[in-house]
């Protein structure tokens, strides 16, 4: 996790300035990071565990929240 996040961090620096990591998740393959950019907005990326390539989330539009599955 701590090689995928100083690649999220680079990637963040690089094009989009001032961002900061709130959230990291772990996932078969992949990390995901949910950041927070200069003007108070929610972003997602991910870091390919093999490949170290970056994809940042854009097309899933504005970030709302994160659900949290509970036991019923």
């Amino acid at each position: 996790m701590r090689g995928a996040r100083k690649i999220a961090e680079q990637w963040l620096r690089a094009n989009m300035p001032g961002s900061e990591i709130k959230e990291e998740y772990i996932f078969p393959g992949y990390y995901t990071f949910h950041f927070k950019t200069p003007n108070g907005g929610m972003q997602m990326l991910s870091v390919n565990a093999y490949t170290e390539y970056v994809l940042f989330h854009i097309w899933q539009g504005k970030y709302l929240g994160t659900v949290y599955e509970t036991e019923v």
